[in-house]
């Protein structure tokens, strides 16, 4: 090896042009440049043909990579799209697995010689099994409904893709294949393993509970060729997830209703539900039975109160992922014990001063409050099922079909809901929907707020904080009747031992008020800006929209509409409506 010079702290690297050029499969394979792949391919045309490690050809190499303009150079100079690895494998296979749907359709019909859907490795998997191994429902969609390929095929372990798709659990990719009766749940393989037993060899819980709520509790008794029930190969796990999901599913299958699915963590759920309501009925219990610096007690059982719903997440922690019903819980428990103390504690000192008062503003705010919480509960907020309109009357609906050919984005198209999503439309995941207009999901009420539900929504926040700042006005009204010409300080003392539930509910509607008037400022200006919460300039469908301006009788049209429930329009779309 020659040294540097004395004098010469550097090596003597080999020039630029001396250096070793990189093959076109790692080229691929390492992400670079389309431009460099260019070069490559036109310097050397036989290198798509080339194989590598395990067999591996260029065109392997680009449909994990999953850019289609590499995927079609490669096609238009002449690569093999059938030409298997050392596993039997072909690129159509790869391509399957990465999901990249665009690049299938390139290898399916844009190729010389087309790829074939239906050729098999030597593990006996065809696309349809490695569609389900990468878990793309977008993938099994297309196979599907495009190319015709069925969800019983098996491989030469005698597994259909549910086998596959619940090794890995695929949660998504479990519930399109339980959907419409596409696979059966007591399908069996070579060695009588139901997808059950399959789910359990990693403990996936929530698959896991999908397949059982699409089945039964009987399923937890059945035994593969080597006697063994999914219990039984949970035991055979060490994990942390294996002892917990044992120790629930112990408990489904020795169910007296062994037909029927098991039932989620009801008890768990109602609890959650009923947990502030009896937090204010301890208040209210404290308050009659020890009034001697009660204040002092619910303050700080509110605190506590507060902090421990703060911290709750969007749903439970059973394998069921239920919504977590505290919130609602929250916000009716709390409107209750305050018309509660307002017509116990308030009214009767309250009636004598302001009867037409009571009358004609508080019953009627009351009663609306009630007719449309009751809506907002029951009425279907707008749920989305049709696809978004086609080009054409010949194609009146884009499907799977315009993802594929890149016409649609795979955003754009909604794997539980099989539709492509609607402008305006998008999927609750607590609802397992599409909605339509959809604002957001609101936990207060366990339900969406969209289309034909938002300005009921909108209307009982702003009723819910008039009778919020009608009961603190009450209040202060109710403390000057009480004690007439006496000091603040006095008043203050009186509330401390005497006055713990009333001071209470000033703790809770105070921020309420404050956080309540922050969101009715929101919820206005979206509507007059035509938008919504999931529909705003920040995001990445409405990003050529955010430098459109509206007037403000544009703004003021949009929320007359709102209220009369007619269409409200961006600054983008009306300045489309006037050009035409």
């Amino acid at each position: 090896m020659d040294l540097p010079p004395i004098g010469n702290p550097y090596a003597n690297f080999a020039d630029v042009s001396e250096r070793k050029k990189v093959s076109l499969a790692d080229a691929i394979h390492n992400y670079h440049g389309y431009d460099e792949i260019v070069q490559l391919v036109e310097e050397n045309p036989d290198a798509v043909h080339t194989k590598g490690w395990h067999g591996l050809t260029p065109l392997h190499k680009a449909a994990l990579r999953g850019d289609p303009k590499i995927t079609r150079l490669l096609l238009a100079h002449g690569a093999s799209v059938n030409e298997p690895n050392d596993y039997g494998e072909t690129a159509l296979h790869y391509a399957c697995k990465r999901g990249a749907l665009v690049n299938i359709h390139a290898l399916l019909e844009e190729a010389e010689v087309k790829g074939d859907v239906w050729h098999r490795d030597f593990a006996g998997r065809n696309c349809i099994h490695h569609a389900a191994a990468g878990g793309s429902v977008l993938t099994l969609h297309y196979l599907s409904e495009v190319h015709g390929m069925a969800f019983h095929d098996r491989d030469a372990n005698g597994q259909t893709p549910l086998h596959v798709v619940c090794l890995q659990g695929f949660q998504d990719a479990i519930k399109y294949l339980l959907k419409n009766d596409r696979s059966e749940l007591t399908w069996t393989d070579n060695n009588g393993n139901i997808p059950l037993h399959i789910a359990c060899i990693n403990a996936l819980s929530e698959a896991c509970w999908i397949l059982l709520q699409h089945g039964n509790c009987s399923m937890l008794r059945v035994t593969n060729n080597l006697g063994q029930t999914p219990l039984q190969v949970l035991v055979e796990g060490r994990s942390a997830n294996h002892h917990y999901l044992f120790k629930e599913m112990s408990y489904w299958a020795d169910s007296k209703t062994p037909k029927l699915p098991p039932k989620g963590p009801l008890f768990t759920w109602y609890f959650m539900l009923t947990l502030p309501a009896h937090f204010f009925a301890l208040i209210l219990i404290v308050h009659l039975v020890i009034p001697r610096y009660g204040a002092v007690f619910v303050t700080a059982a509110t605190a506590c109160l507060i902090f421990y719903i703060g911290n709750q997440g969007h749903r439970l922690t059973h394998i069921s992922r239920w919504s977590n019903p505290v919130y609602c819980g929250a916000f009716a428990a709390g409107l209750f014990h305050t018309i509660l103390c307002f017509c116990c504690k308030l009214l009767p000192v309250l009636w004598p001063v302001n009867t037409y008062i009571h009358l004609l503003i508080d019953l009627p705010v009351l009663i609306s409050i009630m007719y449309l919480y009751v809506v907002l509960l029951l009425r279907d907020p707008g749920k989305c099922t049709f696809s978004k309109a086609g080009p054409s009357t010949e194609e009146p609906f884009l499907g799977i079909r315009h993802v594929a050919t890149g016409e649609v984005n795979y955003e754009g198209f909604c794997g539980p809901c099989e539709i492509v999503i609607p402008e305006r439309a998008r999927h609750c995941k607590l609802c397992e929907q599409c909605m339509l207009n959809m604002d957001h999901h609101c936990l207060f009420l366990l339900r969406c707020i969209a289309k034909d539900n938002h300005r009921h929504f909108v209307l009982l926040i702003l009723l819910t904080l008039l009778s919020q700042i009608l009961f603190l006005v009450y209040s202060f009204q109710y403390l000057g009747l009480l004690y007439p010409g006496h000091a603040l300080w006095d008043i203050g003392v009186a509330i401390v031992h005497r006055h713990g539930w009333m001071w209470g509910l000033w703790l809770l509607n105070v921020p309420s008020i404050l956080w309540g008037v922050s969101l009715l400022r929101m919820q206005l200006q979206l509507v007059a800006k035509g938008l919504t919460m999931v529909w705003h300039p920040k995001s990445n469908k409405m990003k050529n929209i955010s430098g459109a301006r509206l007037s403000r009788s544009d703004k003021l049209r949009n929320l007359r509409n709102f209220v009369a429930g007619r269409r409200t329009f961006t600054a983008m779309e009306l300045s489309e409506l006037q050009k035409v």
